[in-house]
């Protein structure tokens, strides 16, 4: 079996603005201090020196994978001297670990925990336009659905993976599939040559990105109860779907990173999902197709799919970086976050992480640029980036769980859809236990606490 090499490599390229001149930048528009409303006066030149001196190390609390923070660690040595000082911590230690830091790097499905305990600081307008993070040229979709809590901004995306379908060169299909098109094609498979991501808590993962493409009612909870809709159709629709295309899958099941190399490796024909490791370069002898779609979409009955828009869905686990309320020295800490989200520093952490993917527009030429819309878009068809590009470029995104005890919600979810894939349950009797554990999981941390954040999660300001 293949493997791809993720050991942690220098960046051989500098900033594309020098680190230097980013932090009198940052100084001039008044960036000073660690408050959650920044001073919009310039501190003196001595108080810049003493609280953000680069001889203090810059803490960094981190759930990526230690291969990710050891990437960063040496990447960062090659562009800036301020030091770094790594913590790594779980998602239960995480917001112990917040209290004191400078920085938190974490899956977008912790917003909500560390909102609740007031752990990190806005994002003043003036630092997201600025050159150095370029904000205009983030994915719209990652803008709307991680960046945002309420109405203002918290962190810099670093990627959310989108999932497509993989198919061998000897298998001859459309350009586009349908659900049922895509169980017809799998069917004809020898079993175990068909595959999508449902080890290590995607299978619930898999599940909502299924009933995405099937629903256009309400998403995950009603809104103003937030008791969930997982009963409803389109949930029991899409996991009866997923139970019956598990037939032709292996019989373990794969996380992303296991799929993807038994792709590269030919063993699987058809996968649902995404690169790890990088672009899709190791891939050109596959066909990539759009994530399949549904003939009927669910409103307040079944209608025909074409009758309303069925948005992407965020993964909960794609990471994005925050200044944390607790952070000592705010100008070091946005200009590491500026990095940390540029293309360059970007390309250091998607080698090492299955759960990110390319997050800002593509650069184009100036011949390129002055192509109308449409025809630009179709600049590199055909590779992953374009695809993730196309998919998250026009801003619609469904909300993803990443209020208070998302981990819960999900774990809970998971199990019951686990629970189908083996036969231990119907998909109505999964969905119906998961959502009596969602109820209890709001209950027990306070319902009209959790509809709030929920609220916010969908960047509606909260009075």
């Amino acid at each position: 079996m293949p493997t791809t090499d993720r050991s942690p490599q220098p960046l051989r390229t500098k900033l594309s603005l020098p680190l230097g001149a980013f932090l009198v930048g940052l100084f001039l528009v008044g960036f000073a201090g660690c408050n959650r409303a920044p001073s919009t006066v310039a501190p003196p030149a001595e108080e810049a020196t003493d609280s953000n001196s680069s001889d203090v190390p810059l803490r960094i609390v981190s759930t990526a994978p230690t291969e990710l923070n050891e990437r960063i660690e040496a990447a960062w040595k090659s562009v800036s001297e301020q030091p770094l000082t790594i913590t790594a911590a779980t998602r239960e230690s995480l917001a112990e670990h917040a209290e004191r830091t400078d920085v938190v790097l974490f899956q977008t499905a912790a917003m909500g925990d560390l909102q609740a305990a007031d752990l990190l600081t806005p994002l003043p307008e003036s630092f997201l336009q600025s050159e150095a993070v370029d904000a205009d040229s983030l994915l719209p979709s990652l803008a709307g659905g991680a960046m945002r809590w309420g109405d203002e901004m918290y962190a810099l995306p670093l990627g959310s993976a989108q999932p497509a379908v993989w198919i061998s060169p000897d298998i001859d299909t459309a350009d586009s599939l349908t659900w049922q098109e895509y169980s017809e094609r799998i069917a004809k498979l020898p079993a175990g040559q068909a595959a999508e991501p449902l080890a290590d808590g995607w299978a619930a993962i898999a599940l909502l990105h299924r009933a995405s493409t099937q629903t256009s009612a309400t998403w995950l909870f009603e809104r103003n109860t937030l008791a969930p809709v997982l009963e409803s159709p389109p949930y029991v629709r899409a996991l009866e779907q997923l139970v019956a295309d598990r037939q032709q899958y292996p019989e373990e099941l794969l996380s992303p990173a296991e799929l993807w190399d038994r792709l590269q490796a030919g063993q699987l024909r058809v996968a649902i999902g995404w690169p790890v490791g990088g672009e899709a370069t190791a891939a050109s002898s596959l066909r990539m197709l759009p994530y399949p779609t549904a003939e009927e979409v669910f409103i307040d009955q079944w209608k025909p799919a074409e009758v309303a828009p069925r948005p992407p869905l965020l993964s909960p686990r794609g990471l994005v970086v925050s200044v944390a309320a607790s952070c000592r020295q705010t100008a070091a800490a946005r200009v590491f976050l500026a990095w940390l989200a540029s293309r360059e520093g970007h390309a250091v952490v998607r080698a090492a992480s299955s759960d990110l993917a390319v997050h800002r527009a593509a650069v184009l030429s100036e011949e390129d640029a002055a192509l109308p819309i449409a025809q630009a878009a179709d600049l590199g068809q055909g590779t992953y980036d374009a695809y993730v590009r196309q998919t998250l470029g026009d801003g619609q995104v469904r909300p993803t769980l990443r209020i208070p005890g998302s981990d819960a919600y999900l774990e809970a979810l998971d199990a019951q859809v686990v629970r189908a894939l083996l036969g231990e349950a119907t998909a109505e009797e999964a969905l119906a236990a998961a959502s009596e554990e969602w109820e209890a999981i709001t209950e027990r941390l306070g319902r009209q606490k959790q509809l709030r954040a929920w609220r916010q999660a969908q960047g509606l300001r909260i009075r």
